[in-house]
């Protein structure tokens, strides 16, 4: 039977068909290739744009976790190791002593850090440091060990310094206190073993509004928490930066560095010349805020040409800061800018 005029032949008919289908196959292979290569070009980018994470220590840590706490038990730099344990000794309690020259768990104070070549050392130890101190004895990592000739405590901010005979100390090293801060990568370092933190925020030793000037304010909480209940608190350099608390805080180590030129003189301790209790007041002037401490009481110093209702501006031409305030006041002279009935005038404090 012939084909209706009006249709092609048969075999056009299905090279149409074959070309259609041919078409159609092309079509979509394009869509799904289009479709991969611009998902590809978006996690290109992406990634390119907001890393998945950085290098930090040889290591590569993801977006978002913290390198000390995914790897908070690795160890430090080897000269940084052996910089930290040549200028420490560990402290015992010498009543603790047992057969063949070995010590119980209750013996063990602490590890001390040597401050001068000449045997000058201190260790962190409140729990007995505000009583009578009892007989110690320490051991440096050669196993040597030493009766101390001197014990100097603060009762204070619970050290104890320790005199040892001898000559050829390693002495531990301190860093420039302005630029530790939040954030700050930290060791700490106890009989051996290091874990790896960070400052955390500063939080209030007292929340009460008034305090006296001389006290330390705040300290830096060691994040994460809950690592370190004890030891020696290093920087990345293997500078002593303090101690850790009880409570996991940096009990930090300015103070001891200031006390050490009179303990090397005089084997004691630097006091605060000044007793005052007061609080931290605040203003706006030009748009900007104004901090100052709001003298209370001047304690023992009325002879210094302040006045109760004074409020302290700069201290040797710095701002009050509250977090550093005990530092600035320590050593004399010492120059105030104070605000007193609405009139800002100097005051010299030299003794």
């Amino acid at each position: 039977m012939s084909r209706p005029p009006h249709l092609p032949d048969a075999h056009l008919e299905q090279s149409e068909h074959d070309s259609l289908s041919r078409n159609i196959s092309i079509f979509f292979i394009t869509i799904v290739l289009a479709l991969a290569a611009g998902v590809a070009g978006s996690l290109i980018v992406f990634a390119w744009v907001i890393p998945g994470g950085y290098m930090t220590e040889g290591q590569w840590v993801p977006r978002g976790q913290n390198s000390t706490i995914t790897t908070p038990f690795v160890d430090p730099e080897a000269a940084v190791i052996r910089k930290v344990k040549n200028s420490t000794v560990e402290v015992f309690l010498a009543r603790e002593i047992l057969a063949n020259g070995y010590y119980g768990r209750n013996a063990w104070v602490g590890d001390g850090v040597m401050l001068s070549s000449n045997g000058w050392g201190v260790v962190y130890a409140p729990k007995i440091a505000n009583g009578s101190v009892p007989s110690l004895r320490m051991r440096d990592t050669q196993g040597t060990w030493y009766t101390p000739t001197s014990i100097v405590p603060d009762t204070v901010h619970g050290f104890i310094y320790f005199k040892l005979e001898g000559t050829e100390f390693y002495v531990a090293s301190f860093p420039d206190w302005r630029i530790v801060e939040s954030g700050m990568a930290v060791w700490v370092y106890e009989r051996g073993s290091w874990k790896h933190q960070v400052l955390g925020a500063r939080t209030y030793i007292d929340g009460s509004l008034s305090f006296r000037v001389s006290e330390e304010r705040q300290r830096f909480e060691l994040s994460p928490s809950g690592l370190s209940e004890t030891g020696i608190v290093v920087s990345d350099t293997g500078n002593v930066l303090g101690f850790v608390d009880d409570e996991g805080r940096l009990h930090d180590a300015w103070m001891v560095e200031y006390s050490i030129p009179r303990l090397l003189g005089e084997g004691a301790l630097t006091e605060s010349v000044v007793d005052w209790t007061g609080s931290m007041v605040e203003t706006i002037e030009e748009g900007k805020t104004v901090f100052g401490f709001l003298l209370e009481s001047l304690g023992g110093s009325e002879s210094t040409g302040l006045k109760r209702g004074d409020i302290i501006r700069t201290i040797n031409g710095m701002p009050i800061d509250e977090y550093t305030v005990h530092r600035m006041i320590r050593a004399t002279p010492v120059s105030l800018q104070v605000w007193r009935n609405g009139q800002i005038s100097d005051i010299l404090i030299s003794e």
